[in-house]
């Protein structure tokens, strides 16, 4: 298993910015990063609101992945699975784990992503290994930058 955390402090409150996580415009925090698409649109359009909950994620390179909601322990924690990657993922990873963990400090909320991709294989492992600790954290970075400016800017 390949995993990466990255993590940051956002100037508004621990249940504004769970809110915000549910129902961020994903088009404006999940952006293009290196050879990583922009998530183009989700479907249903609607937030998740319950464990077992799927979704439908389109990437702006025309490829699709599945998301299950695992977990939801509002207003602290929020887990799920991805899995049916159709680019080039779909050759290296069976699925992956994504957790956003939510910490108040004081009127600050530390948000903290950890995600982990699980390998096809032994033969995989190092390539999938690669890209999580290279290219995928930089991804994980830009993304949770933009969820601060998202969430900021409506505190």
């Amino acid at each position: 298993m390949a995993k990466t955390v990255v993590q940051t402090l956002i100037n508004a409150p621990l249940e504004k910015t769970f809110d915000a996580a549910l129902t961020a415009d994903i088009g404006s925090v999940f952006r293009s990063f290196g050879p990583i698409p922009a998530i183009q649109r989700v479907e249903p359009g609607t937030a998740w609101s319950r464990v077992g909950d799927e979704r439908t994620v389109y990437l702006a390179d025309g490829s699709l992945l599945k998301e299950k909601l695992i977990a939801l322990d509002r207003p602290r924690r929020v887990i799920y699975q991805g899995y049916g990657h159709t680019n080039a993922l779909r050759f290296l990873v069976s699925h992956a784990f994504g957790t956003w963990t939510f910490d108040a400090v004081g009127e600050q909320t530390q948000l903290r992503w950890n995600y982990e991709y699980v390998p096809r294989s032994f033969m995989t492992a190092p390539l999938v290994a690669a890209f999580v600790h290279g290219v995928f954290r930089g991804y994980m970075r830009n993304t949770l930058k933009n969820f601060k400016a998202f969430v900021e800017a409506k505190a």
